[in-house]
């Protein structure tokens, strides 16, 4: 069996910075756990190496396409840096 199921595929995301840049991710469940699955390239810096921005907003949609729901985070990414989140 694949470490990766085909349901966790179905999770795209619009990743948002403060300062209006975009990217794309997913969401993966691993047991109790979900993750944000992204390029480095979309939360750091490729000249600093450092955080393009302190807060980035999450869209998603419910993965029944009948369900017109929005799911929404914010995320304080300088915090989740200092918790030694990324990797």
């Amino acid at each position: 069996m694949r470490a990766i199921l085909d349901d966790n595929l179905a999770y795209p995301i619009l990743l948002r910075h403060e300062t209006g840049q975009r990217g794309s991710g997913f969401y993966m469940a691993a047991g109790d756990d979900t993750f944000l699955i992204t390029a480095k390239h979309v939360l750091f810096s490729r000249e600093t190496g450092e955080l393009i921005s302190g807060e980035l907003n999450l869209i998603s949609y419910p993965k029944d396409l009948a369900d017109p729901g929005r799911i929404e985070w914010d995320l304080d990414l300088h915090k989740l840096e200092n918790q030694g989140s990324f990797r």
